[in-house]
């Protein structure tokens, strides 16, 4: 009865370990393909770009690596987790390795380039069926050492998503650290639109856009003796702007960045989560491994029948 309610908690917890791996995968899929529609989307890179703010491609940086980290990771999660195939154990362990080969070097392109297969995927796929349909206690030692990895690279990934998401808050949204800077940014631009025919165009091309005048309003032009822009005023009513670029330029960064660093700060609560259970199913594995086999020393990899 303890043996059959037991293997009954086995299975609740190998399925939410398995569905957590696939949420967050998907999760994770979502926020890379937004990270890089952020990165190249036109508009946006157009202007980041004229106005020199690229410390905010740091953070979408910070999430794309987390984001292929964390699909790796789910995909070795549900290989890992699905212990009757062995195929989908090695490719947990392939996947792993090529995590932290990924983590470490830091640029996928970089390994798709010069790194090459090297062995018969065949005979290394017949190696591990032999492994794994070994029942000794080597197989479950590896299965352990995956369970650990596992969890290892969900920690590695929780922190690279915290940091990237948090990045995200604090220099891309209003009244944050982008705002001072933007402050700047924009007189400097006002004052230079006098001379510069850059600075001019810059200035000219986000105020029309966004619908703002100066940095903070359309007294930056009276305290700078400047005239006011003819792009500062609505075409339609020729009424000027009343809000400065700063504050509506922060909310057209906020409305994106915001979903960014909120997908970002789930996957990492997901993520708590799953390191949790993960490191219960591997306790659990540990104490299945201690009463299946007692430690008596070495063990023999080839299972001797008993008369």
């Amino acid at each position: 009865m303890g043996r059959g309610s037991s293997l009954g908690s086995d299975h609740c917890l190998t399925f939410s370990v398995l569905m957590l791996n696939v949420t967050i995968g998907l999760l994770g899929l979502t926020l890379f393909c937004l990270s890089v529609w952020m990165r190249f989307e036109g508009e946006v890179r157009v202007w980041i770009s004229e106005l020199g703010m690229y410390q905010y491609w740091t953070g979408l940086y910070i999430l794309m690596a987390a984001s292929i980290i964390i699909v790796l990771i789910s995909i070795c999660g549900c290989g890992g987790t699905l212990t009757a195939n062995p195929a989908l154990l090695g490719a947990n362990l392939s996947l792993t390795s090529f995590t932290f080969v990924l983590f470490i070097l830091g640029a996928s392109v970089l390994l798709g380039k010069y790194v090459q297969p090297t062995m018969d995927m065949e005979y290394l796929e017949e190696q591990f069926t032999n492994i794994f349909s070994m029942k000794n206690h080597r197989s479950d030692e590896f299965l352990i050492f995956l369970y650990w990895k596992s969890a290892l690279l969900v920690l590695i990934a929780l922190i690279l998503e915290l940091a990237g998401g948090i990045y995200m808050v604090v220099h891309g949204t209003e009244n944050s650290q982008l705002t001072p800077w933007l402050e700047g940014k924009f007189n400097r631009l006002i004052i230079d639109s006098n001379y510069n025919d850059r600075a001019l165009n810059i200035l000219q091309t986000v105020q029309e856009k966004v619908g703002c005048c100066g940095a903070l309003s359309y007294q930056d032009y009276d305290r700078n003796r400047l005239p006011i822009s003819d792009f500062c005023r609505d075409k339609i009513s020729g009424n000027v702007f009343q809000d400065g670029c700063v504050k509506r330029f922060s909310i057209f960064i906020e409305k994106r960045s915001g979903w960014l660093s909120g997908i970002a700060l789930f996957i990492a609560f997901l993520q708590i989560i799953l390191v949790g259970l993960t490191f219960w199913h591997w306790k659990r594995v540990r104490e299945v491994d201690e009463e299946d086999y007692p430690r008596k020393g070495y063990y023999d990899p080839v299972p001797t029948k008993t008369r």
